[in-house]
């Protein structure tokens, strides 16, 4: 199983000489109708890392920071962390194909009935 994990990894940051991070983008409807589109940008690094920011209103974003994986399934779980460093609620997993993450699970306390953003590969 390590062994499929490392050749999963190595297909998703596969890119050539440059660095492998990688950044994948996407909006989603606001929660109330009439509201702009809420806008999503996430990095993965390739030391583990994540950077995932919302941009709600022009003047109005979030940004949250965490570590990936990937599991046995080839699914990319991101772990958000408190301030403190240490994890927070449930991981936010996505199935990656073609460049595209399609939420696969989600912490509801986090989302509510909302579904994450499916994000593409920028």
């Amino acid at each position: 199983m390590k062994t499929l994990r490392l050749v999963l990894l190595a297909l998703l940051l596969a890119g050539g000489a440059q660095a492998a991070d990688r950044t994948f983008t996407g909006s989603a409807s606001a929660p109330r109708k009439g509201d702009e589109p809420w806008h999503y940008f996430l990095v993965l690094h390739d030391n583990t890392h994540a950077f995932f920011r919302t941009i709600r209103t022009a003047r109005s974003s979030m940004i949250e920071t965490g570590t990936w994986s990937i599991n046995e399934s080839g699914h990319i779980a991101l772990q958000f962390l408190d301030r403190s460093g240490r994890p927070r609620g449930e991981p936010l997993v996505w199935k990656l194909v073609d460049g595209v993450l399609t939420p696969v699970s989600w912490d509801k306390a986090e989302w509510g009935d909302n579904r994450p953003p499916t994000l593409r590969r920028g």
